[in-house]
């Protein structure tokens, strides 16, 4: 599948395309393909930003500067804004490629599960880090966090995934330290950023409310 495709399935198993931060992970991931018979190439999860031109990694928006496999002459100005990996080779060099329309084999990259919270409690939001629901992946539990910016300052919250039974589970958003000033009410399945912002305040509310009784195992939760 295409590269925006292959992200997109990914980021449903709260994953991405997979980064390469050194030359042992870049041999790692080469091996990894041609055990698999994977000799057409293969997705890595680098971009070129449409805002300031720079080649990132998908999964956490970092410049690709410490390590890099590019093949000589490469990124080549209108080849695509993606970056595949040439598997035919045991050098394992990179290309860009067209995002859209070049089907290719990809690898994952997921989280770590073991360093994620175990129940509502041990959450503490920090600017800038991913929140996960507790309890991810196994069905995770209700639970209400309340992010702060300083004063004068509005909240702005990134949905990165929202995997929820719809209609049955929801993951609510208001503004403010109390009350109920909705700013929206999620659910289903959604792996397409989205961006919320409170109106006034410098408080907002995330509300998971998870029906764990009719939950099915494939249904997981949030990041945001």
């Amino acid at each position: 599948m295409s590269w925006n495709d292959a992200q997109k399935k990914c980021s449903e198993d709260f994953g991405s395309l997979a980064t390469v931060n050194s030359a042992q992970e870049n041999k790692f991931f080469w091996r990894s393909a041609i055990s698999q018979n994977v000799l057409d190439d293969l997705h890595l999860g680098a971009f070129q930003s449409s805002d300031d031109g720079v080649w990132k990694w998908i999964d956490d928006g970092k410049n690709v500067s410490g390590y890099t496999n590019f093949e000589t002459g490469f990124p080549f100005p209108g080849a695509g804004s993606c970056v595949g990996m040439l598997t035919e080779s045991s050098t394992a060099k990179w290309t860009n490629e067209d995002c859209d329309n070049q089907k290719l084999p990809f690898v994952c990259r997921r989280y770590d599960y073991s360093t994620f919270p175990k129940d509502c409690s041990s959450i503490t939001p920090v600017e800038g880090k991913d929140i996960v629901a507790p309890g991810f992946p196994v069905p995770s539990i209700p639970c209400e966090i309340s992010l702060f910016v300083d004063a004068n300052s509005l909240v702005q919250l990134e949905i990165l995934n929202l995997e929820a039974n719809p209609n049955m589970d929801f993951l609510e958003l208001y503004e403010g330290s109390i009350g109920k000033n909705l700013l929206a009410n999620l659910t289903g399945t959604s792996a397409n950023p989205s961006m919320y912002m409170t109106k006034s305040s410098n408080i907002m509310r995330v509300n998971w409310k998870s029906n764990e009784d009719v939950r099915p195992p494939e249904y997981r939760g949030f990041r945001v």
